[in-house]
């Protein structure tokens, strides 16, 4: 070294961190950590449910376009009555179902009612949607 040139060093601590965490803080850490972990998971969950239902509800509306297709080609016979039960509540379907009966039975509604005592209700008898846990 030089004598009219100084050279200025920092002094550096080489003897590491002197502040130590204490039992509470790492507990509260820990429990900050799996609260996340927790929130993550039912976010992930809740995703799946509404992706579940998302594609029930689309293949649903595919189902129900063929079943009606169905109705429409055979309105009278056993395979249209599957496709409206099937169908559940539509009431254009149901009318049409209805007045090609009472067509059928040459216009006496009197012969319906013996052949169909009790009116069905679809909507008294609609499912809950399945819950998502």
């Amino acid at each position: 070294m030089l004598p009219f040139a100084q050279e200025k060093r920092r002094k550096i601590n080489l003897g590491g961190a002197t502040s130590v965490s204490s039992q509470t803080d790492i507990l509260h850490s820990a429990k900050a950590r799996r609260s996340a972990r927790e929130e993550i998971r039912r976010r992930h969950e809740s995703a799946l449910c509404i992706q579940s239902r998302w594609r029930s509800s689309q293949q649903f509306r595919v189902v129900k376009h063929i079943l009606s297709e169905l109705f429409q080609e055979d309105v009278l016979g056993l395979n249209g009555m599957r496709a409206l039960v099937l169908i559940g509540n539509n009431d254009e379907l149901l009318t049409q179902w209805s007045e090609g009966v009472v067509r059928a039975g040459d216009g006496k509604p009197s012969s319906v009612s013996n052949m169909y005592p009790v009116a069905y209700d679809a909507r008294k008898y609609r499912l809950p949607l399945a819950t998502c846990y």
